[in-house]
This record gives C-alpha cells, structure tokens and sequence, in this order.
C-alpha cells in the first residue's frame, strides 16, 4: 500500500466517558502445584458431587476420611479452590449460551485474548483419538467440539484441540483464541480404515479369527493414542492450576480382567477376551505392553495435576446384529436361506463383551486420575459435566511416613478418600501414587539457550522479558504475485541492552526463531537468525525512545488458517519475549469480497492539519512507508492522536466503468463492549487497485487499555447479502 491514504475520510470524535460497574469478585487459582508427593506432604484433589451432580463447596476438615493402603491418616492440610462462578442451574446455563451466540457473536470480532500464567481459570485439552474412531462417529465428535468452543468456552479458558494422529506440532495448539481451535477442529479426518466400530460378526468368537493380527492393529491405535497423550502431559505439567483431559475414543482392550462399565463400576470380570489373553503368551504380551504404557500414562497425570475424563466416542451404543453381519446359512424357507437364531445370539453376545472390554480402558483412565467417564451419553452434555468438575476442588494433604516411601518396595499406595456421615454424595479423587518424591523423578536441567528460545516460541504464554508486538498483515498481488503476508515485529527499545564499543558506537546482537504453522500444527515456514546492530549514539537513542522495528515475508501460498510465533532474544542480557498471532490466509479467486490487512498512520492534531493543508507534508514515499511500518508494528497511540488506518479491498464487483460501488462501517471495541460504530458511508473505487483509507480521532476521555478497531465493507452491488467482508486490528491507548 504504498500510496498514502487517499480514498475517503471520516473523522469521529470518540468521547466515551468512564463508568463504573460492579462485577462479581474474581475467583484466583494457588500458583503451587495441586498435586504434591513428598516426605513432609502428601496432597490429593478431590472433587465431591450432590445427586444432582452438582460440586458440594462447604465441606470441612472433620468431614473427610482419608486412607493411604488402608491406613487412616490425620488430615494436616486443607482448603477449597474456586476456580470459576458456576451458572446456578440449567436455564442460566441456556440463557448465556443464547446470549453468547446472538449478541456476543453478531457484534463483537474474533477478539484473542492473550492470557498471563495468572489469568487462566481451565485448562482443557480436547483429545480425539482419531486413529481409533470409526468413520460414523467423528462427524458427532466434530460437531460438539465446535459447539464446545462456540458456546461453552469462557474468555480465561486455555484450550487445545489435540488428535492422537496429529504428531508433536499440535501440541503448539494451548491457546485462547477460539479461531484457531474451530481451525483445528476443521482438521480433524477420520480414519478411512475403520468404517464400522465393530468387526463383521463371527459363527464362534467375538474376536476375529486372526486374533494376533487384531491384537497388532489394537496396540498399534492404542499406543498411538497413548504416546500422543504422554507427549501432552509432559507439555501441560508446565501450565499452572488443576487441568482437565477429555478424550474422546472407542477405547483400547489391554486388561485380563476388564472394568464392567455397565455393573456397579469396578468389579473384575474375566470375558471371552480376557481368556484368550490368558491362553496365547504372545498376544498376552502385546496388551500388556498396552496395560504398562496406561499405567505410566495415569501415574505422570496425576503427578502433574491432571484429571483424564473420557467419552465413547460409539454414543448411544447397541452392540446389536445388523445387515452386514451376514450371519445366514442355507436352510428350507421359500427364500433358500434361514437365520441360525444360536449363532446371531452367541456372536451378538460376543460383541457387547467386546464393547464393555474396550470401555474397560475408558474406565481405567478416568477412574485412576479422579475422572468421569461417559458412556451411551450425549457428547455436550459430557463435555459440559467434565468442565464443570474444573469449577473448583478440594486440596486435602497429610503426613506421611517412612513405609510410604520404602525403596525396597517401590509400592504403589493407593488411596481411599470418604465423606463422613454422607453416603449421597459422590466422591472422585485419584486412586494413589508410586512411593517415590517428586524431588527423586528425573528432571532434565541446564537448557542451552537454544533451548531456551524454543521454549519460549513454544509456550502457549507470551514471554515478556521483551516487550515485543507482532503484527501479521495479509494481501493479495493478483495472479502473478499471489498471496503475500509481512510479519511487523515491533521490539521496545528500553528492553535492549547495547554494549558501549571503544569507537563510541553501541553493539547490539540479537536472535530471531520464528514458525508458521498450519491449523492441524504442521510447520509451514521456518526462521532461525542472528544478528548484530552498531549504532551511533544518536541513532542509539531514537531506537530506546521508538523501539526497533523488524519485518519477515512468509511464504503462505494456499488458503487457511495459520499461527505465526516469534521468539526473540537480547543475546547481550540474556532477555527472551515471545508472541503468537492467528492469521486466516482467504482464497481471493473464488469471487467473495475480502481486505487486506490494515495499515495504521498516527498523527497529532498539528501534523494532520498540516497534512490536509499540504504544508511540509512527507517528502517521499519511503519515509512515509517506514512511517506506517512503525506505527502499525508498534500499535501504541496517545489520547487525542488521529488514527488513519487503510487497507486493500479485493473481489469488489465493478461496473461497465471499472467502478465498484461499496459501503464501509468503523466499529471500536474495548473490554467485549461496542464503545463507537460509525454511520454507513457509500464509497465509490475506481481502478484495478481498489484501496481505502479512514480517520478516527482518539477522545481525550478514552481510558488507557486495549481497544479492537474493526471494518466492515459491503458490496452494494453484489446479488449474495453475504458479500460483506471484515477485517479488525488491535492498539493500546496511553495516556
């Protein structure tokens, strides 16, 4: 955009008063770890639900049993942590989901909001095991997953959508911005190779008749699923507070003698599957490879704070005959065929032995991490009962003594926790831990700083020993230059530590790491520089006074949503920030009307005045291009500054004339709250390049803070009403 704003200018006057409104008290997490195992402490979350299955908060001290391999213990730590308000019943619940859709959905832009360690409420990764999930069933997954993030995702939730398939990239994912996460959702496929969640069935077994082929398929699905999520503990341990997996799967068979989902919930029973494991040793050997890696998997869990929820992926499930089962023999009717009644019964048998042994993991998961599992259970409806456990939790911890910790044994002590005097209420805790200390488990220490840049880059905070601020900006060349995406980084220039040279000049060196990713987390571009920067000490002084500006070309060729990282690093103090932004790269040839990026101008009122008066106006373009450079990277504006800001408008229907007739509308958000919309204004391009600019003027009343600039352009003269496009761009305010 190189010539200056030139099309059409408005200027509102933004004077918006401050108000007060009572709002109700913040819950606050404890930044210590939820879980602790130690020689001087052992504590345990425990969450406790009326018959209503709503979380009972007013318990005491008195009110808890709490037993370690049958020994009581004196409880010598005790608290309550809310972590969110929960909605009061079902017709609150429903009422703010409206209200989410319609208000909050038609008027405010895809917003992310960015949160600090100390501001995330949940934690909640949604794992799909996609490897597992049959064709029939990962529509409905996909399905509720989005209304998930639509309607029952809260603005402090930390979410990521993870599938088992999907390798290490997805678990870059842990974000806030729910236009990412429906990207990622968008993603999910499912696997061709297991269109039904049953095998055809068989005249003898409810297994197939290569058993051990079956038993290779099984713990290769199930030890894809469990390794992708081993991969995502590890990265939420990091994360503070109590988290929360839901995964979503058919389940894996791995026990000899499975957990009856259906009975009273934790009776042993052997089944048809568990003989056959008993009888063959190398098929014993492969589910128990299965059984060693889900006990690990529940182990690092529960040191980590993590509760494993889970849902059948299957839904409403009757494990029942159908027509493909092809269950027929010769017989005497007029048709020449007859249903063998013994063999459709003792295979339809079979089959719901081999649907409660694969619930049996589900269970298993759940029940070892404090977790519910869900089974014949509408997906939303499980989705909001699992959320609902993070609303808050009891901390209970007591002393324990040496046997617990006996390294002859290495035991694994289990847990038994009681509500006195209260048989109705239900109580879910983790069913123990391995005797040995947090402080013995290996830590790995002493990251180069490499590694310490790649941390950064990859945690789902912003790193703020820097103050950085990254500004991607979309356009479109048309066919010959395709799509282009310049990446501003504005670095604080306060934040930099220049070292004095003998020659008077001051020496900065610097390292840049920067990823473009796909939404399924699929790295797309890749950036790792180092650089040097000699300065004199004028030049010195204006980059501490305005910051230093940096710009990356990404090579996005197709359409889709993307997330660029930055990681930068002052090699001279050691200093390290980071930052992330969603991009939606449009496909501008299917004939819809989109903008570019906007680009930001700032001006006092003495500097527009001259401007409009062309009095010592910018000398020549490029001065005026690193102008806007600077004041879009770095998006800091004071109160009463003119705000010029323009963008590119492509896929406009144009006239005989080459004219396209448009409307453009200005709206200003700050705190989820409209603060300013323009009136309609019809403009009218001419030309192959069809590009627009505007003016807003910062009220002297404006309160500092963030504010979301969005624009809005209708195409009058398109026959589709959804010829509307928009694009938005966030600033802070300053006094």
């Amino acid at each position: 955009m190189k010539n200056a704003f030139l099309s059409v200018l408005f200027i509102a006057l933004l004077a918006i008063s401050s108000f007060s409104q009572n709002k109700p008290p913040t819950p606050v997490i404890d930044d210590d770890d939820v879980v602790k195992i130690s020689t001087n402490l052992i504590q345990v979350d425990v969450s406790v639900m009326d018959e209503d299955g709503k979380q009972v908060t007013d318990l005491k001290p008195e009110d808890f049993e709490i037993y370690e391999d049958n020994k009581k213990r004196e409880i010598s730590n005790f608290s309550y942590t809310f972590v969110t308000t929960p909605m009061k019943g079902k017709n609150d619940q429903a009422a703010a989901r409206k209200q989410n859709q319609s208000e909050m959905m038609k008027n405010l832009p895809p917003m992310p909001n960015s949160l600090k360690p100390n501001q995330v409420r949940r934690t909640i990764a949604l794992v799909v095991d996609d490897l597992g999930i049959a064709f029939a069933g990962s529509k409905f997954v996909k399905d509720s997953l989005k209304r998930f993030v639509n309607e029952q995702m809260q603005p402090n939730d930390l979410v990521a959508i993870i599938r088992a398939s999907g390798g290490s990239g997805v678990f870059q994912q842990f974000t806030s911005d729910k236009r990412l996460l429906l990207a990622s959702i968008d993603k999910i496929k499912p696997n061709l190779t297991k269109i039904d969640s049953f095998a055809p069935l068989t005249n003898a077994s409810g297994l197939a008749s290569n058993q051990k082929y079956e038993a290779q398929m099984n713990a290769r699905y199930a030890l894809g699923a469990i390794g992708a999520m081993n991969y995502l503990i590890k990265s939420m341990g990091q994360l503070p507070g109590r988290k929360t997996i839901i995964l979503f799967s058919e389940g894996f068979m791995f026990r000899e003698k499975p957990l009856r989902p259906n009975s009273s919930g934790r009776d042993d029973v052997e089944t048809d599957f568990a003989r056959i494991i008993s009888a063959d040793s190398e098929i014993r050997q492969i589910y128990s490879e299965i059984g060693g890696a889900s006990k690990v998997l529940t182990e690092s869990a529960n040191r980590a704070g993590i509760v494993i929820n889970t849902i059948d992926a299957r839904g409403l499930t009757e494990p029942s005959a159908n027509a493909s089962d092809g269950t027929f023999e010769e017989g005497q009717t007029s048709s020449g065929f007859s249903r063998n009644a013994e063999a459709v019964n003792a295979s339809v048998a079979a089959r719901r032995e081999r649907l409660f042994d694969s619930q049996s993991s589900l269970l298993y998961l759940a029940k070892e991490t404090g977790g519910r599992a869900f089974f014949n259970n509408g997906f939303t409806t499980a989705i909001q009962k699992s959320i609902d456990d993070q609303n808050g939790y009891y901390l209970i911890g007591y002393q324990p003594d040496e046997e617990t910790f006996d390294p002859e044994k290495r035991k694994f002590n289990k847990f038994e926790i009681r509500v006195k005097n209260r048989p109705n209420l239900t109580v879910r805790y983790r069913s123990g831990f391995f005797g040995i200390t947090n402080d013995k488990l290996p830590v790995k220490t002493g990251a180069t700083a490499g590694e310490e840049l790649s941390q950064a880059l990859f945690s789902p905070f912003d790193v703020n020993g820097i103050d950085l601020e990254l500004t991607p900006i979309f356009s479109n060349a048309g066919k010959l230059g395709g799509n282009s995406v310049n990446a501003l980084l504005h670095i604080k220039g306060e934040d930099l530590n220049f070292l004095q040279e003998t020659n008077g000049t001051r020496k900065g060196q610097f390292e840049i790491l920067a990823v473009t990713l796909d939404a399924g987390g699929k790295t797309i571009d890749r950036v790792a520089k180092a650089y040097s920067l000699n300065l004199n000490q004028e030049n010195y002084q204006k980059l501490v006074a305005k910051g230093l500006v940096y710009m990356m070309n990404i090579p996005i060729k197709n359409p889709g949503a993307y997330q660029l990282k930055v990681a930068f690093r002052d090699i001279n103090n050691g200093k390290i920030g980071s930052s992330s932004q969603f991009l939606d790269v449009p496909n501008v040839n299917k004939g819809r009307l989109y903008l570019s990026g906007i680009l930001l101008q700032a001006f006092t009122p003495q500097e527009l005045q001259m401007r409009m008066q062309k009095v010592n106006a910018v000398s020549n373009q490029t001065s005026e291009a690193f102008k806007i450079q600077s004041d879009t990277a770095n998006r800091r504006f004071r109160r009463g500054t003119n705000l010029n800001f323009g963008y590119e408008i492509y896929g406009a229907k144009t006239n005989s004339n080459n004219e396209a007739r448009l409307q453009s509308q200005v709206k200003l958000f700050s705190e989820n709250q409209l603060i300013f919309e323009s009136q309609k204004e019809s403009i009218l391009l001419r030309g192959e390049k069809h590009k627009s600019e505007s003016l807003i003027t910062l009220g002297n009343d404006l309160k500092p803070g963030y504010y979301f600039l969005q624009v809005l352009v209708t195409d009058e003269s398109a026959k589709d009403k959804k010829q509307t496009a928009t694009q938005w761009i966030s600033f802070e305010v300053i006094n």
